[in-house]
């Protein structure tokens, strides 16, 4: 949806459809190396209150927050994806590789 909408709002069949979508994917298989979540710094409770059980879950990951050009910020053509979503997740893989390269 994201790829092919150019508005970077989800557009639902009904209130809570993409909540449904995410608890029918069922729980995230634990992982054994670090990784990355990511998410608006102003998204829904939900989605808030989600990634905080998810980082619980998995625990090598990191959470980053994007602060900047968010929903009503946006207006270019490719607006789902922001320079501070690239930055933030570059910055994050340097110190990742940064690790690796002394370890």
């Amino acid at each position: 949806m994201f790829e092919n909408f150019r508005s970077p709002s989800v557009r639902e069949p009904y209130a809570g459809y993409v909540l449904e979508l995410l608890d029918a994917l069922g729980p995230v298989a634990p992982l054994d190396r670090p990784c990355l979540l990511l998410h608006a710094e102003c998204d829904i409770r939900a989605i808030l209150d989600g990634t905080q059980g998810l980082k619980a879950g998995l625990s090598k990951s990191e959470l980053r927050y994007v602060t900047s050009y968010l929903h009503l910020e946006i207006q270019h053509d490719h607006a789902f994806i922001c320079n501070e979503v690239l930055a933030v997740t570059a910055g994050w893989l340097n110190e990742r590789w940064g690790k690796a390269q002394v370890a």
